[in-house]
């Protein structure tokens, strides 16, 4: 229902909704403002709670760039396999 009025123009969604909109159809939440035109994402929500081990990783990747270009230099490769 809320959001029906969000379409119709009738309200306004507080910005912790205009997120949760964007997370849920992968979309811009700068497209859903009318700031660009540009609709796909340029960014990925990783969860501690759905994914301990990534997000374990990209935290360690944040605090150590030597280990960062050794994995992604591994992670290309590994593409690269047929």
């Amino acid at each position: 229902m809320a959001y029906g009025r969000y379409e119709k123009g009738e309200r306004e969604p507080s910005y912790q909704t205009v997120c949760f909109i964007a997370q849920t159809f992968h979309c811009n939440v700068d497209f859903l403002y009318g700031i660009s035109d540009e609709m796909h994402t340029d960014y990925i929500t990783i969860s501690s709670a759905e994914s301990p081990e990534l997000y374990s990783l990209i935290l360690e990747l944040k605090k150590n760039h030597d280990m960062e270009k050794r994995i992604l230099a591994y992670a290309k490769a590994l593409s690269n396999v047929k």
